[in-house]
């Protein structure tokens, strides 16, 4: 087996992998979408002392309704834990924060961008696969007929050297023939 099929080999693992794995994440996503909007429906039907108190502040935390979804709560979680900052509001705030990275696209903003990126990947992969199949044949198909090419060199050079000794035979028989007649 050649280097580039068990090249191609992989990458169809690999494409198979990513299929699995783009699967088990809307899986996941629509898991969580059921979770977050249980939680939304608690926190609506909720008053303010029911909630949960804020780690961050001890206080209660309710988040803009934008921000519900669970790219924007991871992101602004992660930006208390790593101690990027210290509220929510304010230009030094979470919201601020994950807004202007969101406009600089260093995150992404809902979980179907992922997917639908996954999605692409797995099709430019699929497609760099397949060309490399192709690629490979027509490299055999080539090496294959430089081959016989080869053969038919040979075989050219070995008949003009027949030639050559024939019609260097045929003049000498000609002179002797002139010789005798």
């Amino acid at each position: 087996m050649s280097l580039s099929a068990r090249h191609c080999q992989n990458y169809l693992r690999e494409l198979k992998d990513l299929e699995v794995a783009r699967y088990e994440l809307r899986r996941l996503s629509r898991r969580l979408k059921e979770e977050i909007q249980k939680a939304q429906n608690f926190i609506r039907n909720s008053t303010a002392e029911e909630l949960p108190a804020s780690p961050i502040r001890g206080e209660d935390v309710i988040l803009y309704r934008k921000y519900w979804g669970l790219v924007p709560v991871c992101t602004i979680y992660e930006y208390f834990e790593a101690g990027r900052c210290t509220e929510l509001e304010g230009h030094e705030g979470a919201y601020n924060m994950y807004e202007n990275e969101l406009r600089m696209n260093r995150i992404l903003g809902k979980l179907d961008e992922v997917i639908e990126r996954l999605d692409d990947i797995a099709q430019n992969q699929r497609v760099l696969a397949e060309s490399i199949q192709y690629s490979n044949r027509m490299v055999d198909r080539l090496s294959g007929s430089l081959k016989r090419m080869e053969s038919s060199q040979e075989l050219n050079t070995y008949y003009n050297e027949m030639s050559a000794r024939n019609t260097r035979f045929l003049a000498d028989y000609t002179v002797y023939r002139d010789m005798l007649l």
